[in-house]
C-alpha cells in the first residue's frame, strides 16, 4: 500500500495580515505494507503539528495547490480597493488563492485587508513595512504563489465575473500559450473596448513585444511553470515599465503571448497610471528599447512608443536580421507588419 501526502500547507500565521512568511511543507510519506509502518505516518505528522504550535503558528488548511494564484499590490487605495477585491471574490471560477501585498500603506488599507482576510481564507495578505514599490511587491507575491496559473490584478480595476473561467478554459485548451491577455473597458462597461498590443497572433506579438506593450498588465494570465523554469521576475531597473520588460523576457525564452478580443476587465484611468509616473515611465521605456533593439540597430533618438517612421525602421532592421537567421522572427509576419504600417510610403516621404 502506498499513501502519498503532497502539497500540504500546514502552518499559517495566526494574524493573517502579519508580515510573517507563510510556512509550507511538502510531505511525502510512502508506506509499504510489508514493513507495517502505518504508525510512522502519524508520528511525522505529529512532529509537524508540534513544530507549528511551538513556532507560534496554527494549522489552517490541508489543500492541494489552487489552480490560480491572483497577485495584486496595493498602496493607499482605500477608496477603490474594496471594489477590486470584491470583483475577484465574485469570480464564477472559485479555485484560487488571492495574494495581496500591502505596500506600506498609511491609510485604512491594512484594516480593509484584515477584515477581508478574516472573511475569506483564500486571501493571503503580505505587508511591506515601508513602501517598496510595485516591482518588489509583485516579485514577493510570485515567490509564494502556488497556482498553476498566475493572474494579475490592479487595486483600482475590476475583473468581470467570468474573467478567470474564460482565461483558464483558454489556457487549458491551448497548452502552447504562455500568456493570455484580454481586451478591457475603459472606466466602465458602457465604454468602447480598448486594447494595448491586442494581437491574436503569437508570431506578431513576439515581434511587437520588442517595441511596445503586447498585453494589458492587469488582464494577464500566465503559465506559472514557464516563468519558474526560466526564473523570470520583474526587473527593478524598469520602474513603471516593469511589465514591458517582463513580456520581453518571456518572448526571448520562447514563450507565446496572445490576446483575446473579449473584454474581461474594467481598466481605471487614474492619475497614478497616467500622470504621476509619466516621466519615470518614459525613462524606463527608453532603457527598455535600448536593451531590446540593440541586437538589430542603433537606438539613439528612439521614442517610446516609437512613432510610425521609427517603427518602420525597426521592422526593417528586424527583417534584415531575421533573414540571417540570427533571431527567431517569422519573416512573413514581419513583411505583413511592414505592409500594414504602409512603411514604403513613409520611407519615400523621408527620402524626398
Amino acid at each position: 500500500m502506498h499513501v502519498i501526502f503532497t502539497d500540504f500547507e500546514i502552518c499559517r500565521s495566526k494574524n493573517v495580515v502579519a508580515s510573517k512568511a507563510i510556512i509550507r511543507y511538502v510531505v511525502i510519506v510512502i508506506l509499504k505494507k510489508e514493513l507495517k509502518t502505518v504508525m510512522k505516518k502519524y508520528f511525522y505528522l505529529s512532529l509537524l503539528f508540534w513544530f507549528c504550535f511551538i513556532a507560534g503558528f496554527s494549522i489552517v488548511r490541508v489543500l492541494k495547490p489552487p489552480k490560480i494564484s491572483v497577485i495584486m499590490s496595493t498602496y493607499n487605495r482605500e477608496d477603490l480597493l474594496p471594489r477590486a477585491i470584491d470583483s475577484i471574490l465574485n469570480q464564477t471560477y472559485k479555485d484560487f488563492e488571492f495574494i495581496i501585498i500591502n505596500d506600506g500603506s498609511d491609510d485604512k488599507t491594512a484594516e480593509i485587508l484584515k477584515n477581508y482576510a478574516k472573511k475569506d481564507k483564500r486571501i493571503i495578505v503580505l505587508n511591506n513595512k515601508h513602501n517598496k514599490g510595485l516591482i518588489y511587491s509583485l516579485n514577493r507575491g510570485l515567490e509564494i504563489a502556488r497556482g498553476t496559473y498566475i493572474a494579475r490584478m490592479d487595486d483600482d480595476d475590476l475583473s468581470l465575473p467570468e474573467r478567470f473561467a474564460f482565461q483558464i478554459n483558454y489556457m487549458d485548451e491551448h497548452p502552447n500559450i504562455t500568456v493570455v491577455g484580454t481586451a478591457v473597458y475603459l472606466g466602465n462597461v458602457d465604454t468602447q473596448k480598448y486594447t494595448t498590443g491586442g494581437s491574436a497572433d503569437t508570431k506578431e506579438t513576439n515581434i511587437i513585444s520588442y517595441i511596445q506593450v503586447p498585453v494589458i498588465h492587469p488582464t494577464a494570465f500566465i503559465r506559472h511553470d514557464f516563468i519558474k523554469k526560466h526564473q523570470i521576475r520583474y526587473n527593478p531597473e524598469y520602474p513603471s515599465a516593469e511589465d514591458t520588460h517582463f513580456w520581453y523576457l518571456i518572448g526571448r525564452k520562447g514563450g507565446k503571448i496572445i490576446n483575446i478580443s473579449e473584454p474581461l476587465l474594467v481598466y481605471q484611468q487614474t492619475s497614478k497610471k497616467f500622470g504621476d509616473y509619466h516621466y519615470q515611465q518614459a525613462r524606463s521605456y527608453e532603457s527598455f528599447l535600448q536593451e531590446s533593439l540593440a541586437p538589430f540597430m542603433q537606438t539613439n533618438g528612439l521614442s517610446f512608443p516609437p512613432n510610425p517612421k521609427q517603427t518602420c525602421r525597426i521592422l526593417r532592421h528586424m527583417e534584415k536580421t531575421a533573414q540571417t537567421k540570427s533571431v527567431d522572427f517569422d519573416i512573413d509576419t514581419l513583411k505583413r507588419l511592414i505592409k500594414q504600417r504602409n512603411c514604403a510610403s513613409l520611407e519615400n516621404e523621408t527620402n524626398e
